[in-house]
């Protein structure tokens, strides 16, 4: 996931996109809720630590993700959670097949969701792209 992260960031911010430092919280996903949801957001939490949230589009409905790196010394250690948004794809830690699926998503191609991706319940087989 490092190496989407950055082909992410100078791409973003050539668009003007500009990374956001997220604050210090108790709980760690308060800053996380205010980021807008129709955006593509990426950037640092306060321990250098990357994340992106990625607001995605299936069947009509809009679903937004937010994934983060678990830890600094580990550049493949990413997941997500369930505290901020609508999740499409469930991870503790993201497999090849996720990591492959959002590299796409974000260079802009439709993908059809498959078991291998991990989607939440009623989701396999339907087309998702980022929105």
């Amino acid at each position: 996931m490092d190496a989407l992260f950055n082909e992410i960031m100078p791409t973003e911010c050539m668009k003007g996109n500009n990374p956001t430092m997220l604050s210090e919280t108790t709980d760690g996903y308060e800053p996380v809720e205010k980021l807008d949801e129709n955006k593509f957001s990426f950037g640092f939490i306060p321990d250098k630590r990357k994340f992106f949230t990625m607001p995605v589009e299936i069947d009509g409905e809009k679903y937004f993700q937010y994934f983060f790196q678990r830890r600094t010394e580990s550049q493949t250690n990413w997941a997500s959670t369930t505290n901020v948004g609508n999740r499409f794809i469930v991870t503790s830690r993201l497999s090849e097949a996720q990591a492959k699926l959002l590299t796409d998503l974000y260079t802009g191609e439709t993908v059809v969701l498959t078991e291998a991706h991990d989607p939440e319940i009623g989701l396999v087989g339907k087309s998702v792209k980022m929105c």
